[in-house]
């Protein structure tokens, strides 16, 4: 789906994708990979886009931030917990 949108849109599936690699890799023992795909999915998903209006972004970068911080700091963050993906309430429309 992502080779097919651009701009904001690709940018932020694509860090989608790079947080959901950064845990593979961190289940992997990889935290060097972990660690560089995390900062890349943050960087991309911070950024304005149109999914803000579907997606809690903000509370989805306050659930990795701290992991970044961790691995950056070389501590163990092998069986840290998975973010959860949370969808905005849609916003009720009043027929008239």
């Amino acid at each position: 789906m992502w080779l097919e949108c651009s701009g904001d849109r690709k940018k932020f599936l694509q860090g989608l994708i790079q947080l959901t690699v950064a845990f593979h890799h961190l289940r992997n023992g990889n935290r060097v990979g972990a660690g560089r795909l995390l900062a890349a999915a943050v960087e991309k998903l911070a950024l304005d886009s149109p999914e803000r209006a579907l997606i809690d972004v903000e509370a989805l970068l306050a659930a990795v931030r701290p992991l970044g911080e961790q691995i950056t700091a070389g501590e163990s963050a092998e069986k840290a917990a998975l973010p959860q993906i949370r969808w905005r309430q849609a916003q009720r429309v009043s027929a008239k």
